[in-house]
């Protein structure tokens, strides 16, 4: 890597999800620390985010179901990104992009 910041391992293991579900994004909050995935069952539609600290990325403490964008439903998600000035989350099915606002979450 030249010009810019060397990446550096923080953490990895697996992720705590069912047989058969399928990570599609992952986004971090480095403000907070935060990382989100987000998780798909491939039989069924839209999916859900998961979110846990990034020095424990295995150890989620909130997860929710992300189904519908404007009322119309979502096909399985594709992708996340993370907006940390804004504090928006964007999930996207790759036809509809969500924005969840005010999403900075703490752990119990």
């Amino acid at each position: 890597v030249t010009g810019g910041c060397t990446p550096t391992l923080v953490s990895r293991c697996i992720l705590p999800i069912p047989a058969g579900d399928v990570t599609t994004g992952c986004a971090t909050d480095d403000w907070t620390g935060q990382i989100f995935y987000t998780v798909i069952t491939p039989t069924a539609l839209g999916g859900r985010v998961v979110v846990a600290q990034i020095g424990a990325p295995c150890l989620p403490f909130c997860q929710f179901p992300v189904t519908t964008c404007g009322g119309n439903p979502m096909a399985q998600l594709m992708g996340i990104g993370y907006d940390s000035c804004a504090e928006v989350l964007w999930i996207t099915d790759g036809r509809r992009t969500k924005g969840l606002m005010g999403t900075r979450m703490r752990a119990e």
